[in-house]
């Protein structure tokens, strides 16, 4: 069996994780030591086919799975909170997170969007000024993502709201934590609890790409 190890992403996050079981894999007979190796540090180049017996494919979507389901929370490079914009001031997700078509993904508006508020608001604030300083250059905030879909999920933001889904279904209770981390089961089992639980589609092309 071979596996295109660029479809799954970079796997940093889950062969570090000290449970990994990849870190303890030499006697895999079909990959040879120099490609665990690069597994276990996510240098593997993307595209890069490799041999894989099915336990590694196993292996490797669990701690996935796991890695989707809870992390800790990431340094952004302001400090934001979901609870005052959100909770307090009652501000509705698509004033910062906007679903241009075609309603694939959500976005994060620009620091021009964030400066119409703190141009007057908090301006001896450090990172109002770091966020004005970008914005008079006309550079982006570099967030830090806090879910990521991996590259071989067919997953649209539109579909999902055009059906009655709402943001707190898969991101949590946003708007009670002032720092964000993931919550939610993203993982294929967690996403389909959901959709039986909400009579969805669960067939593989529902969310994977039919293949020729």
């Amino acid at each position: 069996m071979r596996f295109d190890v660029g479809q799954i992403g970079n796997l940093r996050p889950i062969v570090n994780r000290p449970f990994s079981p990849i870190a303890r894999a030499p006697w895999l007979p079909t990959m040879k030591q120099e490609e665990i190796k690069l597994v276990k540090t996510g240098r593997l180049p993307i595209g890069r086919r490799v041999p894989l017996c099915p336990t590694m494919v196993a292996i490797i979507f669990i701690t996935r799975s796991v890695a989707l389901h809870a992390a800790e929370t990431p340094k952004q490079p302001v400090p934001f909170s979901h609870k005052q914009h959100a909770g307090d001031l009652k501000l509705a997700c698509k004033m910062c997170h906007p679903n241009p078509e075609p309603g694939e993904r959500m976005t994060i508006v620009g620091t021009a969007a964030c400066m119409q508020c703190h141009s007057a608001i908090k301006t001896e604030s450090p990172a109002i000024q770091k966020l004005a300083a970008l914005d008079r250059n006309k550079r982006p905030m570099p967030w830090v993502p806090v879910y990521a879909v991996p590259s071989f999920v067919d997953f649209s933001h539109k579909v999902h709201t055009s059906k009655g889904a709402i943001c707190q279904d898969c991101h949590g209770a946003v708007a009670e934590k002032n720092e964000l981390a993931r919550e939610s089961d993203l993982s294929m089992g967690g996403c389909i609890a959901c959709h039986k639980q909400k009579e969805a589609p669960i067939g593989c092309t529902a969310c994977h790409e039919q293949k020729e």
